[in-house]
């Protein structure tokens, strides 16, 4: 297997663990948090010690919509799970540190009771991945910000290995991130404007309310979109026909220009590891990805 065969695993195998966070998601379910809630209150416990904001937040996520983002920051604080510090920084609280450790601990246990290999394949699984994981931490932290703030939520050794693989899918994830912000944040636009951009690139949207429909996780409304889609045009990469919006040839070869750089950067760490040891990698993620998807529809009947 290559390198972009196995790629495509780690988001495949994430997904295949959904139905087995039962105790964890009981925790968050009495914390009254809202799943958009909790999500940022686990990336804010990712900047400890240091203060979380707005601004920080959109590093990683520059397609969010910030006002939003202030506003799931002042509530968190509102509950007193985060207290503000200066402008606009915030930092947890006690309260909020024991709600994080509580909900934590039903992490650590949901994933303690998953057992969908045998314990020598899930630790040989998670050794390659620390391989690429380790890879990665030598390259200059300019190279690998999102990937360094991700890495702050792992446990250690100690935790569950089936905790430690799903801790390395979200750092591969991150670093994805990495690269491919490395890619397109010299062309000048807009994160909502970029993502519109990806979205049609790849034909799923046409019209500003399209782009809200598909992107409402961005909490954009569409006369956002229209608005960069008007960047977009300025810059050539967009023109309207008959209603909708196209991408232009010049804004194909951008786009395609800034999928080609993310790969290459995404992929160079992969060098350190042999094609034995890729290959391994991956056939050990189908075996986990398929055992979980089969163990699915009994977790799914336990609640």
């Amino acid at each position: 297997m290559k390198p972009s065969d196995v790629h495509p695993l780690f988001g495949e195998t994430s997904q295949a663990y959904g139905p087995f966070f039962g105790p964890y998601r009981q925790k968050i379910a009495e914390s009254g948090l809202e799943p958009p809630e909790w999500g940022t209150l686990a990336v804010a416990h990712d900047y400890m010690p240091d203060p979380v904001s707005v601004a920080r937040l959109q590093v990683r996520t520059p397609y969010a919509n910030a006002q939003r983002l202030g506003e799931r920051l002042a509530s968190l604080a509102d509950r007193g799970l985060l207290e503000r510090v200066g402008a606009d920084g915030y930092r947890f609280t006690e309260e909020g540190e024991r709600l994080f450790r509580s909900l934590e601990e039903g992490l650590v246990e949901s994933m303690r009771a998953l057992e969908p290999l045998s314990p020598a394949d899930l630790g040989r699984t998670a050794a390659l991945l620390r391989h690429l994981i380790d890879a990665i931490t030598v390259l200059p932290l300019a190279e690998r910000s999102c990937f360094t703030v991700n890495r702050s939520s792992d446990l250690g050794p100690q935790a569950p290995v089936m905790l430690r693989i799903l801790q390395y899918l979200a750092d591969f994830n991150a670093f994805r991130d990495d690269a491919h912000l490395r890619a397109w944040r010299s062309h000048g636009v807009s994160g909502p404007a970029w993502e519109a951009l990806t979205l049609m690139w790849r034909n799923e949207a046409y019209t500003p309310a399209e782009l809200a429909e598909k992107l409402a996780i961005r909490q954009h409304t569409a006369d956002d979109y229209a608005a960069a889609l008007d960047e977009l045009a300025g810059k050539g990469w967009v023109m309207e026909r008959d209603g909708e919006v196209e991408v232009t040839d010049a804004g194909r070869t951008i786009r395609q220009d800034a999928e080609d750089l993310t790969d290459t950067y995404y992929f160079a760490p992969w060098s350190a590891l042999s094609p034995a040891d890729i290959d391994a990698m991956g056939q050990s993620l189908i075996a986990l990805r398929d055992r979980l998807i089969a163990m699915q529809p009994a977790a799914e009947t336990q609640g």
